[in-house]
């Protein structure tokens, strides 16, 4: 039977060789094709008419393929031998009748041509050549997701193969992909990680992170490593992304201790104080931030425990120039009366910090101070703190009248505060704060020897005119040994005498035995009034000088005392002018007397 069979094959070929030799190629050709069970459908037939040169639709082999085609199918060999020449022509349409017609299988070889050509046909030619994964990565490089979504239904496709060969063609749609297959965190289909994997071995770095964002912007809890791995990724390639994601606060499960380490690391350091864990993590951090932003600072420590707060600022105050920082930090931590911080534990602090002290203290409880105002304690270090600000410093003097003026205090505390600081010299700016207390408490003496000893006598104005017993005034300058002149001057230059209190000074000019040291003084008041004391003391003046004008003005002069300067004119042993004074105003019991 085999022998047989070898025979056949022999009479075939001999039969086939025959019609070449004899130039009946067509015949040939045909024979060929129609061979018993396909013996000369065969590569090396193929060959044999592809030698032959003539090339094109009658060309050998197009008739061979062709006379095949009439009876039956292509193999896959054969396919390739008759459309690649057709598809390089741009005759894409024939393949596809012929695809259509059952004539021409969907052999995978085929396809990959195609799909340069036609996206479609050479899907259907995956699909149906059972080629599902290079059918599905087809529709994924055209961003047909829901397409790809519904035909990934009826089998289970090779995600991490399909992602892996977009990544290689076209990187976009990989993203696409694994965007849309990671996105429902209860359906995944493949594990994120291994995705990323693909991106980062790509090097494709800046889609792994478009994929990871996109696809843990729901912020879910149970993704904590999955937003580390993101974080890690940023940090290695594109710090800068990593920082805006934490700022914008796009993810918060991640682990906080790592990504604290990955900011110290790359200076972010006011982030890094937000996933600080403890003091001494936050203490580390602080003595590295070499120019923290105060908001960054405000924000957080307001968010710490007292201790916290507190240890942080003492380190920060180590560095004086980080003193008004440390202030207005201070300042947002403290709300009185509500906030667990204390005012008196920030002062405390401070105080620990003596070259930084006087003005941290004024900056932290300038703000607080009206609600401040009932405690004693606090108004008091506000008054200190401004009054010894040192230069080149100045206090708001009128927040600081203000207080003086209105808010609760000890009076002999801020007293000896401000005289005791100004004994030997007195700026004019302070002037006003010290008339406000001494108006207030009636610190007059006190003041006026302050201002005797600074020479300020302009300002002595202002305390005689405002005192209410200036003659007291007047006896501080005499037991101050102060010159008469200048007291003159002072007198001369004032309106006390329009007050009310001209008997009073006139009482202490007189009990010092100085009337006629003042007498141009009194002259000067004495012109165009009335009032008695001065004429009094113009009639005692007049005696003292030993005047020849004395009798004139006893007997001319309606407006003096007669009481009174007729007891003046007897204490010096000068009866007749004590008559004088005594009948002027009909006086009949001291004549008598």
């Amino acid at each position: 039977m085999e022998g047989n069979l070898r025979g056949a094959e022999e009479l075939v070929l001999t039969y086939f060789r025959q019609l070449l030799n004899q130039g009946k190629v067509n015949d040939a050709a045909k024979f060929a094709a129609e061979s018993p069970q396909g013996l000369l459908r065969s590569l090396e037939t193929i060959n044999l008419f592809k030698g032959m040169g003539s090339s094109g639709a009658n060309s050998p082999l197009s008739q061979y393929l062709t006379a095949i085609l009439e009876k039956g199918r292509l193999s896959e060999q054969e396919t390739l031998e008759l459309c690649v020449p057709l598809l390089r022509q741009g005759r894409k349409d024939a393949v596809e009748k012929w695809f259509l017609e059952g004539k021409i299988e969907a052999f995978e070889s085929l396809a990959d041509l195609i799909v340069k050509l036609d996206t479609k046909l050479a899907f259907s030619m995956y699909d149906k050549g059972g080629k599902k994964n290079k059918a599905i990565t087809l529709l994924a490089m055209n961003n047909e997701l829901d397409s790809l979504i519904q035909y990934a239904k009826s089998f289970t496709p090779n995600w991490l193969e399909i992602i892996q060969t977009l990544i290689t063609v076209n990187p976009n749609s990989a993203v696409s992909l694994s965007i849309s297959l990671l996105s429902d965190r209860s359906n995944r289909a493949i594990d994120p990680n291994e995705v990323v994997d693909l991106f980062i071995k790509s090097s494709l770095p800046r889609e792994a992170t478009h994929v990871l964002v996109e696809v843990l912007a729901p912020n879910n809890k149970e993704d904590a490593k999955l937003q580390t791995r993101l974080l890690e990724i940023c940090f290695t390639y594109t710090p800068m992304v990593a920082v805006a994601i934490l700022q914008k606060k796009m993810i918060t499960h991640y682990d906080k201790q790592l990504v604290c380490k990955w900011l110290q690391q790359m200076g972010e350091y006011g982030i890094a104080l937000l996933h600080a864990e403890d003091v001494n993590e936050i203490r580390s951090i602080l003595r590295n931030y070499k120019m923290p932003d105060v908001e960054v600072l405000k924000n957080f420590l307001k968010e710490q425990p007292v201790q916290v707060i507190l240890s942080c600022l003492d380190l920060l105050l180590e560095d004086e120039r980080n003193t008004d920082m440390v202030a207005t930090i201070a300042q947002n931590c403290y709300v009185p009366e509500k906030s667990d911080l204390k005012a008196q534990q920030v002062l405390t602090l401070f105080q620990n910090h003596t070259r930084s002290s006087i003005r941290a203290t004024y900056l932290f409880l300038k703000p607080h101070i009206n609600q401040l105002s009932k405690n004693k304690e606090m108004v008091y270090e506000f008054i200190k703190s401004a009054v010894l600000l040192p230069l080149p410093h100045q206090p708001d003097l009128q927040i600081l009248k203000n207080v003086l003026q209105n808010f609760e205090y000890e009076p002999l505390q801020v007293r000896d505060l401000l005289f005791g600081k100004n004994q030997t010299s007195i700026p004019l700016l302070e002037v006003d704060l010290l008339l406000i207390i001494s108006d207030r408490f009636n610190y007059h003496m006190e003041l006026t020897e302050i201002l005797v000893k600074n020479n300020m006598w302009k300002l002595l104005i202002t305390i005689l005119e405002s005192s209410k017993n200036p003659g007291e005034i007047l006896n501080k300058l005499f037991d101050m040994n102060c010159d008469d002149s200048l007291i003159v001057e002072l007198l001369e230059s004032s309106n006390v005498h329009k007050n009310g209190n001209l008997g009073s000074i006139i009482s202490g000019i007189e009990k010092r035995n100085k009337l006629l040291n003042f007498t141009t003084w009194f002259e000067k008041l004495e012109n165009g009034t009335t009032d008695e004391v001065l004429h009094t003391t113009r009639g005692k003046v007049l005696f003292l000088k030993s005047s020849d004008q004395l009798e004139q003005f006893l007997d001319k002069n309606p407006y003096y005392n007669s009481l009174t300067l007729g007891k003046f004119f007897e204490t010096f042993s000068s009866p007749e002018y004590a008559f004088l004074a005594y009948r002027k105003k009909h006086l009949h019991a001291p004549i008598i007397d």
